[in-house]
């Protein structure tokens, strides 16, 4: 199926008003195949996902996530200190798709399931290039974006094939998951802060689409 045809169809029209899980569904076992077309157009119309089920329906086995942080971190009551554990958990399919979630529990076991339901809601799609040559799969950022989260600001620029990704531990984690394999980065203020590190690192890459470009013109109006 075409975006144009999705575009038109009823169930579309359906979904912008009401963003329910039951018409999702509906939309998805109907009338169309799910593939990643589908998945583009939703992302495109910024149609966000309510239940996490919908998510590994979608995705199905491609989807893998990671713990890729997990520290003690504590806050002064009445009573005394009060520990927790807080959790940043990746979600991804390798293919241009990525999610964060993160959260602080008692329990560490609890903390991860959370964030890890948390993260499939956050799901987005990065928009990815190439550096010169249209060659193979896209193996870069298409231009250079940026993020920021506390006082931490991270860029992300494109990179030739072979560049590798330039990045510190927990940048190159959320790069990888993304389907990213050339990039290069540049980060500002106190990186040693990972959790806010790793949420510029998102927030940079969700901004792929900030910018339309001619060849989206057709698919968003």
């Amino acid at each position: 199926k075409n975006f144009k045809e999705i575009r038109k169809s009823k169930y579309v029209k359906r979904l912008s008003k009401l963003r329910n899980f039951v018409d999702i569904r509906i939309f998805f076992t109907k009338d169309f195949h799910i593939n990643l077309k589908v998945l583009d157009y939703l992302f495109l119309k910024r149609i966000s996902f309510h239940n996490n089920k919908l998510v590994n329906i979608l995705f199905g086995k491609s989807l893998k996530y990671k713990v890729i942080q997990n520290l003690m971190v504590s806050r002064q009551t009445k009573s005394g200190r009060q520990y927790k554990k807080k959790v940043a958990v990746l979600v991804g399919d390798l293919n241009g798709h990525v999610g964060l979630g993160i959260k602080s529990s008692m329990d560490s076991k609890a903390g991860i399931r959370a964030a890890l339901r948390k993260a499939k809601l956050a799901i987005t799609k990065i928009r990815r290039g190439y550096w010169e040559i249209e060659e193979g799969k896209p193996n870069t950022i298409k231009y250079k974006t940026s993020g920021k989260a506390g006082s931490v600001l991270v860029c992300i620029l494109p990179a030739p094939k072979g560049t590798g990704i330039v990045a510190s531990k927990f940048q190159l984690n959320v790069l990888k998951i993304s389907g990213i394999r050339d990039c290069f980065t540049k980060s500002f203020g106190h990186t040693k802060s990972s959790f806010n590190t790793i949420k510029a690192t998102f927030n940079a890459l969700s901004s792929s689409y900030r910018y339309v470009t001619p060849d989206y013109w057709s698919i968003i109006n």
